[in-house]
């Protein structure tokens, strides 16, 4: 069935409703399905498209925050086509993973209002936590995407070196960590406090949120630190003080504002750092919070070819076997992705990261010698992706 996107979409509440809902050309189901979008209403059944992000609907009571008590805008003719059997309404929120205990189901379903039953709400969260009072289906946007932008521009001499390693790289590990998160803030700290600094090749912004110039503020730098103390049980002046001397850092080989979104970019730069390591630390959008969310770093390093360690929510590592990917268990032990309590889950992952930073380059070399045609496989299975999405 067919896309429809009205020219004169609103986005998906009646309190922001003047506001273009396809600026940008930002709505993500363009990414991986143009040919079967349209913006003439369709004969035929169809789906009327309606993108919403974090954003949007927080500025909702659905998120049981004290938001506006609105309902979902749909122009009268679709609303028309919905009751009458033709259309059912595509609400996407696949490009970000928010935890399913902030939504309150029964503002959710006030939010719907009548066309509850008629909407397919697309969610980033595997675990999907809203399918009992909506039909919610997993959406693998950033697999998708990845797939399609990212994993198809490799050069053969990417591969071939990146594959056939003969000499030591540089470093053991490379770690990307550009906006101030907590989970961050801690990864960074410990980096240093195991002395790791010289085997991790590792960036670390000092922003907040992503933008251009100088992007900083300093309620919301400092609201990341207070929440990094309180998760991790430091004393929040100390860990003010150590972010300040430790600074902003930068990737070895790679300098980029570290405010600019990098989720669809991949310089020479950035292959050259993959190229100098053997291993990633994935450092994901979410690690405390109660959902699965996997993004674009997840699947760069899968394209990327390296074998992970996995900083995110309990059951990642597991939902990426579920996936049909290959997370290497045979060498790399991931069982801190079983553990529930974020303290223990990072040092349980540290203590897999220092382990595997302590392998020889010899043997890291004969690792890769064991493993490459692995690493072509999980690229493989990655860029037939598409194939394996339900809704698609």
């Amino acid at each position: 069935m067919q896309f429809y996107i009205s020219d004169h979409s609103k986005t998906t509440n009646q309190l922001i409703k003047n506001k273009s809902l396809v600026d940008e050309g930002g709505w993500a189901i363009a990414a991986f399905e143009r040919d079967r979008i349209t913006h003439i209403r369709p004969n035929t059944p169809y789906y009327y498209y309606v993108y919403c992000d974090n954003a949007v609907l927080q500025q909702l009571d659905i998120m049981g925050s004290n938001g506006a008590s609105e309902q979902l805008y749909v122009p009268t003719e679709v609303a028309n086509d919905v009751r009458t059997g033709r259309c059912k309404i595509i609400l996407d929120h696949s490009l970000e993973g928010f935890p399913a205990r902030y939504y309150n189901a029964i503002n959710f379903q006030k939010f719907l209002g009548e066309f509850a039953d008629n909407t397919i709400y697309l969610s980033g969260d595997y675990i999907r936590g809203t399918k009992n009072f909506v039909n919610t289906q997993y959406s693998n946007y950033w697999e998708l995407i990845v797939s399609k932008d990212i994993a198809r521009k490799f050069t053969q001499q990417y591969n071939d070196s990146k594959l056939n390693i003969t000499l030591p790289t540089k470093f053991k590990a490379i770690c990307k960590n550009r906006l101030t998160r907590p989970v961050r803030i801690e990864i960074v700290k410990r980096i240093n406090e195991l002395n790791l600094q010289h085997d991790i090749n590792y960036s670390f912004g000092m922003v907040s949120h992503h933008g251009t110039g100088l992007n900083f503020d300093l309620n919301e730098f400092c609201n990341k630190i207070n929440r990094t103390a309180k998760i991790w049980k430091h004393d929040a002046h100390e860990l003010t003080a150590w972010v300040m001397r430790h600074g902003e850092k930068h990737l070895f080989h790679e300098y980029v504002n570290l405010a600019e979104n990098q989720a669809r970019s991949l310089n020479s730069e950035l292959l050259d750092a993959h190229l100098d390591c053997y291993f990633e630390m994935i450092v994901e959008t979410n690690y405390i919070e109660d959902t699965i969310f996997h993004s674009e770093k997840t699947f760069k390093a899968i394209a990327l070819l390296q074998p992970f360690v996995v900083f995110a929510e309990r059951y990642s590592v597991q939902v990426l076997r579920e996936l049909g990917y290959d997370v290497f268990d045979d060498f790399i032990n991931h069982s801190y992705d079983v553990i529930r309590d974020p303290t223990k889950r990072m040092t349980a992952t540290f203590i897999e990261v220092t382990r595997l930073c302590n392998i020889s380059h010899d043997d890291w070399i004969k690792i890769y010698t064991q493993i490459k045609d692995r690493l072509i496989s999980n690229r493989e299975h990655l860029l037939n992706c598409k194939q394996r999405t339900l809704l698609w």
